[in-house]
């Protein structure tokens, strides 16, 4: 309970009448309504001849009623390492005075509303819920943040967020970070038609029986079932996979014993395809589906949800996130190398972060520069918080050419020419981690 003191002042023209405080009034939690009743001397009352005065009084002396924080990681899934960017989510509401801030940290970071989180990032990412492991709850804030060393150790880091109400009133909801100093999986983001994909991980999950950690056969079953449109989702209700939206993989490189490098094709309909595993270096070219015609109804619908996005008059597909686990190198093995061969080739550098052209290609650029240029077809939706109180969005489709000085990326996969040098032995250059 609560009450009014005797500061606490009502007025009628020329005088103002305070209640004792002797004899507060009483507030209990929610809705109060005090209502003053004037006389004059001739006992006439406004509860009698006029609308009594009233007022509303609030009082809310309860801290937020729903306080869940939860990371959400981008490159990878439940686990960043140093220089990864990760949503940091927040459900929080209150039911009687409604809440005021929500801040990140020691230093009070304010995080942003939901509503400006832009739609195709909610989507991507799954942003639009937040759980604790008790039960669902809506998102109402989140905040982009770098897991940068100065903040951020290897190891579970503690995020601490305060949620206020416009009472005073306040309550913490903490999440945790798990920071790796090596990734055991990476995100792809695919988009329909074509992508470049770049495979810096040696496929492995962690489970020492399983023997198919690298076949695109088990690949294809992954389920995508929440990232693809809702008429897709009616359609395979029994859950879409990937194997639903690829059209084929492909590669290129060595066949067998041929001499000269060829396309390798996986297709998940074919009964037998010359590609069949994910393997490190190994750039491929995903295809995917725009459309897709029901079996039972011969509808044609679209694989894709499609958002409208500031700044862009046509609505954009929400691309589909195809997650495979893997190490960067098994320390029970020698790492792994590519032997390129003279002329094209589709390589994926095989490194944790942006790495420069002339580390990844140092061995076709010693002691003569062998590899000129490689080029990708790079799509990408980035989160971009330049600018106050949004989480904007940047999107990007289009080919990229790096070369000595350049920066390449490892979820990429990139077309390099290696030229033929006959005084050089030998002419087939092996790069390397």
């Amino acid at each position: 309970m609560a009450h009014v003191a005797e500061s606490q002042v009502f007025g009628a023209k020329d005088k103002t009448w305070s209640v004792p405080s002797t004899s507060p009034i009483t507030l209990t939690e929610g809705f109060n309504r005090l209502t003053v009743v004037l006389k004059d001397k001739g006992e006439q009352s406004s509860a009698t001849t006029s609308a009594a005065t009233s007022v509303v009084i609030l009082y809310d002396a309860t801290k937020p009623t729903t306080a869940i924080a939860k990371a959400v990681t981008m490159v990878s899934d439940d686990e960043a390492v140093v220089g990864d960017q990760f949503f940091l989510m927040v459900a929080a509401a209150d039911d009687k005075s409604d809440v005021a801030t929500v801040t990140f940290g020691t230093a009070r970071t304010d995080m942003v509303e939901i509503a400006d989180v832009e739609t195709i990032l909610r989507e991507t990412y799954t942003l639009n819920s937040v759980t604790d492991g008790s039960g669902l709850a809506t998102s109402s804030h989140a905040l982009l943040i770098v897991a940068d060393s100065a903040s951020f150790n290897v190891g579970d880091n503690t995020l601490s967020v305060t949620i206020t109400d416009t009472a005073g009133n306040y309550t913490t909801a903490t999440t945790s970070l798990s920071v790796v100093s090596k990734r055991t999986n990476r995100n792809f983001l695919l988009f329909p038609g074509t992508n470049y994909v770049g495979l810096a991980l040696i496929p492995d999950d962690g489970v020492a029986s399983t023997t198919d950690d690298a076949a695109f056969s088990r690949l294809m079953t992954q389920d995508i079932n929440a990232s693809v449109s809702s008429s897709m989702q009616s359609d395979f209700n029994s859950g879409a996979t990937l194997g639903n939206i690829v059209t084929s993989v492909n590669a290129y490189g060595l066949i067998g014993s041929a001499t000269e490098n060829a396309f390798m094709t996986y297709a998940p309909s074919a009964p037998s395809n010359s590609l069949e595993n994910l393997a490190p270096f190994q750039g491929m070219i995903f295809k995917i589906k725009e459309t897709v015609t029901s079996a039972t109804s011969s509808t044609t619908y679209d694989v894709f949800n499609k958002v409208s996005v500031s700044g862009f008059t046509a609505r954009q597909a929400v691309p589909v996130k195809m997650n495979i686990q893997g190490v960067f190198f098994d320390p029970d093995s020698t790492p792994p190398m590519k032997q390129l061969e003279v002329g094209y080739n589709l390589i994926a550098p095989h490194v944790l972060t942006p790495t420069t052209f002339d580390t990844v290609y140092r061995g076709a650029l010693i002691p003569n520069q062998l590899a000129a240029s490689a080029i990708a077809f790079e799509r990408r939706v980035d989160p971009d918080a330049s600018t106050s109180g949004t989480i904007g969005v940047e999107i990007f489709e289009g080919f990229v050419v790096e070369s000595l000085g350049g920066t390449m990326k490892p979820n990429l996969a990139y077309w390099t020419f290696i030229v033929r040098d006959d005084n050089t032995n030998p002419t087939r250059p092996v790069i390397t981690p």
